[in-house]
């Protein structure tokens, strides 16, 4: 009887923790699911904001530079002491940008350089920064691409407008640079959000800053053909989706391009940390289960045990009579 019991329970329970584990991995899917679309969503939000911020900060500090270049004149330009005394009176620059700003001649040197850390810069030559002489070639503003400081070998982007004479012709160029360091042009156009590792990409050059490395350096991204994911991004891959961009396993992406420069801002989020909600809802359910497989046990024996008890007592009378001489009279099951 006793071994009857126990398998009924074992029956019952196998039944009901087969059910139970259908149910987690449906919710557990479900759950995943839904967090994934949600999460993706809002992390594409958030680096399009970033983006639009970004590029916001670009015009604004592009905008900067050609209301301190309207003033300038070819006497100012002529004369680097002067020059260096108009810069050094324009606060405003230190504030916009947080390496320094310079002038040149129509040659690419520098003629002019502030604040006195920059002060390194000055008789140094940009004729062959493209963006330099662009600017002076095409009357237009500039942005450089990522660029390796000469004097501090850190990786840099400049903003470049042309300067123009009293009769609308290019004498020169003033150009206000920023660090990548740490993001900092990213976080000064006031966006401080946690997403893992937020990203600046040159799809051009192949290089990116993050918001992890504190070198101040650019970092190569692997060759075309050596990451699917990667190779993705850089052709024009924009939204949110789950991508391997390395050896450390699965991330959560999220690309947008930033239409003044073509550049990318992805924000990566390790799968383990964008999940973490649902690992700890699997740990819970878990938990929940074995209370309720203990319950169910619990319940089918003590249920067992009181609809066969009349049957238990009979099977003990029997066993008690059978070892009496053989006679006729009645078995009482209450």
């Amino acid at each position: 009887m006793h071994t009857l019991k126990t398998r009924i329970v074992l029956i019952v329970l196998a039944i009901f923790l087969s059910g139970l584990l259908a149910l987690m991995a449906y919710t557990r899917h479900t759950v995943i699911s839904d967090m994934k679309d949600l999460l993706g969503k809002q992390q594409f939000s958030m680096v399009s904001t970033v983006a639009a911020s970004v590029s916001h900060a670009l015009r604004e500090r592009i905008a900067t530079l050609q209301e301190v270049a309207r003033p300038l004149s070819a006497s100012i330009i002529e004369h680097p002491e002067e020059a260096l005394r108009y810069l050094e009176a324009r606060r405003a620059l230190n504030s916009r940008f947080s390496v320094g700003t310079f002038i040149t001649r129509l040659d690419g040197e520098i003629i002019a350089a502030v604040p006195v850390g920059c002060s390194g810069r000055s008789g140094t030559n940009y004729q062959e920064r493209e963006h330099v002489m662009r600017a002076i070639r095409e009357d237009k503003p500039q942005i450089s691409p990522f660029v390796v400081s000469k004097e501090s070998g850190k990786t840099e982007v400049v903003l470049t407008v042309p300067i123009r004479d009293a009769t609308g012709y290019v004498i020169g160029t003033l150009s206000g640079v920023i660090a990548l360091r740490n993001l900092n042009f990213i976080q000064d156009s006031g966006e401080q959000v946690k997403v893992g590792e937020l990203m600046l990409i040159n799809p051009e050059q192949r290089l990116s800053a993050s918001s992890t490395e504190a070198s101040g350096t650019a970092r190569r991204l692997p060759a075309a053909g050596e990451n699917v994911a990667i190779d993705r991004l850089l052709e024009g891959f924009e939204g949110a989706e789950v991508m391997r961009l390395d050896k450390s396993g699965e991330s959560l992406v999220a690309a947008k391009r930033l239409s003044l420069t073509g550049w990318l801002i992805v924000a990566a989020r390790p799968m383990e940390e964008a999940f973490l909600p649902a690992n700890e809802i699997d740990q819970r359910l878990f938990a929940a289960a074995v209370f309720m497989a203990l319950i169910v046990a619990l319940s089918v024996f003590a249920a067992l045990c009181l609809q066969l008890f009349p049957l238990t007592r009979a099977t003990s009378e029997l066993a008690k009579r059978s070892g009496e001489e053989p006679r006729i009279a009645p078995l009482v099951v209450e």
